[in-house]
């Protein structure tokens, strides 16, 4: 029976992480919006080129 509270303590840690990233997410998007155009356009141009070096990185 212990597999079974183990199995289940473990499907809540996983909902309770999940459900802490979403809040996590939507925080940052509320800064965003909340972010300057200025802001927003650096923050943008820095995920793309952040992108593509991970991008670039994986296909050599």
């Amino acid at each position: 029976m212990t597999g079974a509270l183990d199995f289940f303590s473990y499907v809540k840690k996983i909902g309770d992480d999940s459900k802490r990233q979403i809040i996590q997410k939507k925080k940052e998007f509320s800064d965003f919006n909340e972010m300057s155009l200025a802001n927003r356009i650096d923050w943008s141009s820095w995920n793309l080129r952040y992108y593509r070096s991970v991008q670039s990185f994986f296909s050599s």
